[in-house]
């Protein structure tokens, strides 16, 4: 099992099993996850174009992304780390992300590492 797949399943046990000190920020916790994983993914499908990456940041990770993965791995994986981004920060008067929402999100994250373009 690879990295991003561990971290998606954690995401996913989270959520089914909700802690009673976290149950309000469970899907905060499970979007951060997921983001990690959509992070893990991209860069070994970047390093797979450009080589090393491990000093680039992440929007500049997604940029390549978009432009080199032409099978619309990028564009997925650009959208799913934005709406996580979005999902993991916080603010006092928001309220914590929908669990259906960040469901949605972890399968899109899957669903990019297992698109052709990435390793």
């Amino acid at each position: 099992m690879s990295l991003s797949e561990n971290l998606l399943d954690q995401a996913r046990e989270l959520l089914e099993h909700k802690p009673e000190v976290t149950e309000r920020s469970t899907t905060r916790m499970a979007a951060l996850l997921a983001r990690r994983a959509a992070e893990t993914i991209l860069r070994t499908a970047c390093e797979k174009y450009c080589g090393r990456v491990d000093q680039v940041n992440t929007r500049a990770l997604l940029i390549i992304a978009v432009q080199v993965l032409d099978d619309g791995t990028g564009v997925l994986l650009e959208r799913a780390w934005c709406e996580l981004s979005r999902a993991c920060h916080r603010h006092a008067f928001e309220l914590s992300p929908p669990e259906s929402e960040v469901r949605e999100l972890i399968g899109l994250v899957e669903r990019a590492g297992h698109h052709d373009g990435v390793p």
